[in-house]
């Protein structure tokens, strides 16, 4: 019966790895040992895990896409991502293989990250594990301190005190996207009978919005701040001139 062979199949795996601990103990000399509480093999002194567990499709490409996220916002963690993922990749349907990818890569909205060193990054994770204080040293910014509203301000990265009443006119996709994300804290939508919106915001800083309004031209055409529509302008010179010098 088909339950006779998945059974058969499972005892078959279990002394193949059986072989294969033995064979790493008696003949590289790898101090190994199971753990009873965690369900996996430890490797001693090396850091290492050797895990023999049952995994379902739908775990495979989570775990892919969990593996590029993390490479995206752990930069240093890069390498040892791609590694873990090539290692599981073997030992997979080759199909499957590849709708993890593609849903990795679906996944991952490319932004901007600053790397973490990662000697800070271990020294954290090691302090949180082993329940040890940690003494850091905060240098409060010029303009005031990192409150959620001084925080919220800001259209992207940049928040500040200042305020610029801003309208946009969104257009095709862009008008539909502004209707399901909340950009801004301040933000108003208003529908027009074309079927674009005007967008009415309060931010800190212009130069942000600018780079947005560009991003999703021609979708996105300023309506007000005159010194919003400079800087798109200049902004949008500037990218014409680099290209004609290409």
């Amino acid at each position: 019966s088909g339950y006779a062979h998945d059974e058969g199949e499972t005892y078959r795996q279990n002394r193949m790895l059986q072989n294969d601990l033995m064979f790493m103990r008696n003949f590289m000399g790898a101090d190994i040992e199971y753990d009873h509480h965690s369900g996996v093999y430890v490797l001693k002194h090396e850091g290492s895990l050797l895990v023999n567990i049952e995994v379902r499709p739908a775990e495979i490409e989570a775990l892919s896409a969990g593996l590029k996220i993390a490479s995206h916002f752990l930069p240093h963690l890069k390498n040892d991502a791609l590694k873990l993922w090539q290692k599981i990749a073997n030992y997979i349907p080759p199909d499957l293989a590849v709708k993890g990818e593609e849903l990795a890569e679906a996944t991952l909205a490319a932004l901007p990250v600053e790397p973490v060193k990662p000697e800070v990054f271990k020294a954290l994770t090691e302090a949180k594990n082993q329940h040890h204080a940690v003494n850091i040293r905060y240098i409060p910014p010029e303009e005031g301190g990192f409150s959620a509203e001084y925080t919220a301000s800001a259209w992207y990265v940049s928040p500040g005190t200042e305020k610029h009443r801003i309208r946009l006119r969104l257009s095709g996709r862009l008008s539909e996207s502004v209707k399901l994300v909340k950009w801004h804290p301040s933000q108003e939508i208003e529908e027009q009978d074309d079927g674009s919106v005007i967008l009415t915001a309060e931010v800190p800083h212009l130069d942000d919005v600018a780079r947005w309004v560009l991003a999703g031209a021609p979708n996105a055409e300023v309506i007000e701040p005159p010194a919003l529509k400079d800087i798109v302008r200049n902004l949008a010179m500037t990218f014409i001139d680099e290209e004609q010098r290409s």
